[in-house]
């Protein structure tokens, strides 16, 4: 999803940005949207481990530490730190899908950066999620050596098709230029006057969905992963899960053998109310490396499936980003409703999430390769309190045919997700 002719892109005659002048502290759409700055602070602030559509593979020895972005450029480097999320995935997260850009509101892209020398360079955007040139606008600048602020007012000044109107789902860096580069922070602040500095510390937000009802929870047996009761059945693993520190741990076989690895939850208070409980959250991590392809080795998505009494439907994928390790949906999001063609079946599900559902399935890896990973608590919530009261629906649940392996529970002990730690504040990152 790469920018088509990257120097037709950068040939505009380049000026240098103005400098930086007017703007309060406050107003800022990373703290906005994500209630955190993009400091680089910590490691949820951008995503580096990738050599696709959010870093390109030629920038070397990324890295984020001591409250800045490294990188090495070799030709022309691109990063996105608005990413606008896979277009056939649920928006979620730093996802620019989930949390367009106001354009209305933001006009200004502040940036301190070392650069090795002055090199042509632009800011480009998107206002859709396939972010192709043809959604596509920007406006070019020239960095200089050293460290400086660069003050970019968003108006398309490179002949690309979309202005900066409307709604904006991405926002990309393009560095042409060979060398060394340090990135102290970004901020996108509205048009006007005042001094625009870094935001320093900030709030953060926890996804964890404290004081909502909960649909295990209110059913007497919480999905934290304490034992094999929270799995009723596992399938398309190389061995058997372990349960530890209240997390499963397991690897599967990778889809390319033709097994999708799933765990079906236990039902406590049987079948789910899918039109009250319509937010899915869980805590995850794997090893091995990520990608932005789905169906292709590396690939690093999600999916749910769930069963009515008409059978069985996918949601849309679920990005699993390296850099974060909670991520929660709106399953209930008409983008995640499934579009494509079931694997296995042939057919097109598509339904959206709603109805009473008998069966509830994870499958953390849809990739071809095989993956190890480990799952920690795992939520169903309701737009409700915690205490509101649970009216179970009387139909029992259904066995799937889609899962027949019954659950295996090996001795090995796993360390659990480590949660990173803002720099700049105490608050707890989730």
């Amino acid at each position: 999803m790469f920018v088509a002719g990257l120097a037709a892109v950068l040939a505009f005659a380049l000026a240098p940005a103005r400098p930086s002048v007017a703007q309060g502290l406050a107003d800022d759409y990373f703290v906005a949207a994500f209630g955190d700055p993009m400091d680089f602070s910590n490691p949820e602030d951008l995503v580096i481990n990738t050599n696709e559509a959010m870093f390109t593979g030629n920038a070397a020895n990324k890295s984020i530490s001591g409250g800045q972005l490294h990188f090495d450029s070799v030709g022309a480097t691109t990063f996105d730190p608005v990413w606008a999320g896979s277009a056939a995935g649920i928006p979620h997260g730093r996802e620019g899908g989930r949390v367009p850009i106001d354009t209305s509101r933001y006009g200004r892209l502040v940036i301190r950066m070392n650069a090795p020398e002055g090199v042509a360079a632009a800011a480009t955007w998107f206002s859709c999620r396939e972010q192709t040139q043809a959604c596509q606008g920007g406006t070019a600048f020239t960095t200089h050596a050293g460290w400086n602020t660069y003050d970019l007012p968003l108006s398309n000044t490179m002949g690309l098709p979309t202005a900066w109107s409307g709604a904006m789902v991405g926002l990309r860096l393009i560095l042409n230029g060979t060398g060394h580069f340090d990135v102290d922070w970004i901020r996108l602040a509205p048009a006007g006057s005042g001094d625009v500095q870094e935001i320093v510390g900030g709030p953060t937000v926890d996804l964890v969905p404290t004081g909502k009802l909960d649909y295990a929870t209110a059913g007497g047996n919480a999905w934290d992963m304490d034992g094999p009761g929270d799995v009723r059945q596992l399938s398309g693993l190389r061995a058997g899960a372990t349960f530890s520190g209240n997390m499963v741990s397991a690897c599967t076989v990778g889809t390319a053998s033709g097994q999708f690895p799933g765990l079906v939850m236990s039902l406590p208070a049987g079948p789910i109310d899918a039109n009250r409980f319509t937010t899915f959250t869980f805590e995850y991590s794997y090893d091995g490396a990520f990608s932005t392809r789905p169906v292709a080795v590396g690939g690093r998505f999600a999916r749910v499936f769930w069963t009515d009494s008409t059978g069985r439907h996918p949601t849309n994928s679920i990005a699993l980003y390296p850099n974060e390790h909670i991520v929660s949906v709106r399953l209930d999001d008409p983008a995640a409703v499934f579009q494509g063609v079931e694997a296995g079946t042939g057919k097109k599900a598509g339904k959206p999430w709603g109805g009473t559902v008998n069966e509830f399935r994870i499958n953390p890896n849809d990739a071809k390769d095989s993956l190890c990973f480990r799952i920690g608590r795992v939520w169903l919530t309701a737009d409700e309190p915690a205490g509101a009261a649970l009216t179970p629906i009387a139909a029992p649940p259904t066995t799937s045919a889609s899962a027949k392996a019954t659950v295996k529970v090996a001795s090995k002990t796993t360390k659990r997700v480590v949660k990173t730690t803002k720099k700049k504040t105490t608050t707890r990152k989730r």
